[in-house]
This record gives C-alpha cells, structure tokens and sequence, in this order.
C-alpha cells in the first residue's frame, strides 16, 4: 500500500522530470520488510536522495536496518511487537 505509492511517485517524477523541465529533488525514506527465506526477518530503512536535475549525484539509495525480529526482548529495549528497533539508524538515517 503505502511503501508501494511512495516508491511509484518516486520513479515517476525522477522518469519524467527531465522531459518536463522540473528541477526537482526527490529526498526522504519510507520503510521496507525485510526477508529471509520467505518469513519476515525485519524492517528497512530506505533513503532516497535524487540530487537536482543538473547535479552530478547520482540517484542513491542507502538501505539500512529499522528493526529485526527476536526471540527475546529484554526489559527497556526499544522494539515494536517482537521487533528489536535499532534507535541508532533511526536517529542517523530517517530524523538527521
């Protein structure tokens, strides 16, 4: 649903901008499940940073761990449901 709109306007307007003329960036992230042999192992961060239409960077995609599944979660760990949330790529990839 979501991840899937995100990642289709995404390739819209990085595909057409440079037949319309529009300098546009196209930046943030948006989440994606992680999988491992079939079974939801986690979740992903994806970072997207398109550069500006004249701009020599590249259309980059930084892919890094939100969260993995785990057998048992400690007292204070930060998690959601049965995901252990890695605080530290939260802090550096999706609110930097």
């Amino acid at each position: 649903g979501k991840t899937t709109i995100i990642k289709k306007i995404k390739e819209h307007i990085l595909n057409h901008k440079v037949e319309s003329g529009l300098n546009v960036q196209v930046m943030g992230f948006y989440t994606e499940e992680r999988r491992l042999k079939g079974t939801r192992s986690g979740f992903d961060i994806v970072c997207v940073n398109s550069g500006a239409r004249d701009s020599p960077v590249p259309v980059e995609a930084t892919r890094v761990e939100l969260s993995s599944l785990v057998n048992n979660i400690r007292k204070g760990d930060p998690h959601v449901g049965k995901y252990l949330v890695h605080v530290e790529n939260v802090r550096k990839y999706a609110i930097s």
